[in-house]
């Protein structure tokens, strides 16, 4: 685990670095000035602070890489179910107010999963490229 920020704060982290590293379930961590980024890495930030999770050997890319694209392709599957049911007038005209509302959240979680797993593939492709 890298952990990439400001000298103030990469001594708080510095000091509960045996905590960071147990929840990390990590061996080792590393504090390096911002700006500082590893290559092929899964990135969190919080605050002013960069936390990289450096990938190599930890997951096989292509296999999580079609796990996400599967889940896609549920995840669409669910979504066109609640479209379909939400361009329906009979519907619309005959269900309770709240239930086309639930509908219509359904929708947009389903919506703002598929961006989420989309941006998951968008970065691995990312690593997979800097790998090659």
């Amino acid at each position: 685990m890298v952990f990439c920020g400001a000298d103030a704060d990469l001594a708080f982290l510095r000091q509960q670095e045996a905590y960071l590293r147990s929840l990390a379930r990590v061996g080792g961590s590393e504090f390096r000035q911002a700006g500082d980024r590893p290559k092929g890495a899964a990135t969190a930030v919080i605050g002013a602070m960069e936390i990289y999770l450096p990938l190599d050997d930890l997951v096989n890319l292509a296999e999580e890489r079609a796990r996400l694209a599967k889940e896609v392709g549920k995840v669409e599957v669910e979504l066109a179910r609640v479209q379909k049911k939400l361009a329906n007038a009979d519907f619309l005209a005959k269900a309770k107010t709240e239930v086309v509302h639930k509908e219509r959240e359904k929708a947009t979680q389903f919506e703002e999963k598929i961006r989420t797993l989309r941006s998951s593939l968008d970065k691995i492709q990312e690593i997979q490229a800097g790998r090659n």
